[in-house]
């Protein structure tokens, strides 16, 4: 009698897997910055909690026009990635770690431009 496969050689595809895809779980600061007003920061604050995955938001800090956001998020896809669903808000990612990500809001945004008029 043949001894069964190892089990190395099988592979099992993620959507294969008994309860489906790995959530992930994350708790980031985004370090967000340049504001020009509170209701642009105001603004950007709704549009994060209105991403699918975001459970919770905490300001952490609010210092001359940046903003430190405390989010914690729950999705298949990373938060990093999620944040190109954000509507009307033109940014650029400056670094990324574990526990952080340094966002630039571009000058052509509506936040980053909601304080100038």
């Amino acid at each position: 009698m043949a001894p069964p496969p190892a089990a190395e050689d099988e592979f099992v595809e993620p959507e294969d897997r008994p309860g489906g895809a790995v959530m992930t779980v994350e708790h980031l600061t985004l370090v967000v910055y340049p504001f020009h007003s509170f209701a642009a920061l105001n603004e950007f604050q709704a549009a994060i909690r209105e991403l699918h995955g975001v459970k919770n938001t905490r300001v952490r800090r609010f210092y001359r026009g940046t903003l430190h956001l405390a989010v914690d998020y729950e999705d298949m896809i990373p938060l990093s990635d999620r944040l190109a669903d954000l509507r009307g808000v033109e940014y650029e990612i400056a670094s990324e770690s574990r526990s952080e990500l340094e966002i630039v809001l571009q000058d052509t945004s509506p936040l980053a431009a909601a304080g100038d008029s």
